[in-house]
């Protein structure tokens, strides 16, 4: 093996591999010990980088890294506890079968939940602990610099070890308390790839896989597959119809209405079928099935001009009543305008205003602007693109808006 080719594969292997150890470590010897596990499992990484190239891959590399890793581990309470301490700590430590790996990455995940911490700082650990992202690329994942990011999992290590419970065994209290949190934890890693916040790419993939992936997971699992979770996982299947259309040959964002539908995931939009239907038959609807919903019906949608506004409108309303938001608010204002007209859409539009959240959303001008478009108010449409060009920060988006506002002042007719 020559160097380059050890790196590749010891960075690979620590994503695909590193989670699962870390979860196993943390749910046999308690959260309080993340900091020590995430350690053990990097030392682990070193001596593969070190030994590989001298004595060969083994033939199972991750089963290799969860044994290093353990004796690591074990090392590490050798050196700090002694005695009877030592013998606790020890009882009833041994290996993960191989069946057992994702459902210690489950009671990692609900773990990460804890209600001590942020919803930012369980995001930041999510990704750390089970996404395999190192701390720089949890910081480009999120676009924070560095040190931010690293405030954020030191905060979320510490919290965890001053509420430290233990992590042996599933607890239904975790399902019913939590599971929100985590379904939320999974929608904003989810969403903060689809529509980056800031930087210059509009469309992080990494994050969409990463929250797809934890979402089955949860949705698949018996003790977690409820019809919420199910419902999650229906909506990012279908939102994730659109993702091999969404951006041009040069990376540039596409609206709806610009899209090769002829590119669209079937696949994912027969998953997305399929898990909305099981969501359907474990409970009742929740604001997960609204936002699955309003997903869906953009999937079905054949063309841009065959997309059933109405319907949309219905579930918005939905969403609003179960679980208000600026951006469900904002939707809701969109679809009704497609539906009846920009005059209507631009006075529930005016009526959001107070919403200081909202109003301060590079979003809610350029809605105004497009619909000042269409009812032919050209100087207030440009004074509003320009108002969301000022307040956007992702660089892909002003760039989009850019293209929008040159259209408009070039005369032509709005554009969807």
């Amino acid at each position: 093996m020559n160097e380059s080719g050890d790196n590749a594969l010891v960075e690979d292997l620590f994503r695909r591999s590193s989670a699962q150890a870390v979860s196993a470590l943390v749910r046999r010897f308690g959260s309080a010990r993340l900091a020590d596990a995430e350690d053990a499992v990097q030392e682990a990484m070193v001596r593969a980088l070190h030994h590989w190239p001298r004595r060969g891959v083994p033939d199972d590399p991750v089963a290799w890294i969860a044994t290093v890793s353990r004796r690591a581990m074990l090392d590490r309470l050798r050196r700090e506890l002694s005695g009877d301490r030592l013998a606790m700590a020890l009882a009833e430590r041994v290996a993960p079968a191989h069946a057992e790996a994702e459902e210690d990455a489950l009671v990692m995940l609900f773990a990460l939940a804890h209600p001590a911490l942020a919803p930012e700082e369980q995001v930041a650990l999510t990704l750390r602990v089970l996404g395999g992202f190192s701390a720089r690329e949890v910081a480009a994942g999120l676009l924070l610099d560095e040190s931010a990011a690293a405030q954020r999992l030191v905060r979320g290590r510490r919290k965890l070890a001053e509420c430290a419970e233990p992590l042996g065994a599933w607890r239904e209290a975790w399902v019913e308390s939590r599971l929100e949190a985590v379904l939320t934890c999974v929608h904003l890693i989810f969403n903060e790839g689809w529509s980056a916040s800031s930087g210059e790419s509009w469309v992080r993939e990494e994050l969409v896989r990463e929250g797809l992936r934890l979402a089955r997971l949860v949705a698949r699992h018996r003790t977690t597959r409820t019809g919420a979770s199910l419902a999650l996982l229906a909506c990012l299947e279908w939102t994730v119809v659109r993702l091999p259309s969404r951006l041009d040959p040069l990376g540039e964002p596409l609206g709806l209405a610009e899209q090769d539908r002829s590119l669209w995931d079937q696949a994912a939009r027969a998953r997305g079928n399929a898990c909305f239907a099981a969501s359907l038959t474990l409970g009742s609807p929740t604001a997960w099935h609204a936002r699955a919903a309003l997903a869906g019906v953009h999937a079905r949608a054949p063309s841009y001009g065959e997309t059933d506004w109405d319907e949309l409108v219905v579930h918005y309303d939905a969403l609003v009543a179960m679980a208000p938001s600026p951006t469900a608010h904002l939707g809701r204002v969109v679809a009704l305008a497609k539906v009846h007209g920009a005059e209507r859409g631009l006075r529930e539009l005016e009526a959001l205003r107070e919403d200081p959240k909202l109003a301060e959303l590079g979003t809610f001008e350029a809605a105004r602007g497009w619909m000042l478009w269409g009812l032919g108010l050209r100087d207030e449409a440009r004074v509003a693109y320009r108002a969301a060009l000022a307040r956007e920060r992702n660089g892909a988006a002003q760039r989009y808006l850019g293209r929008r506002l040159e259209a408009l002042e070039a005369g032509r007719d709005p554009i969807d």
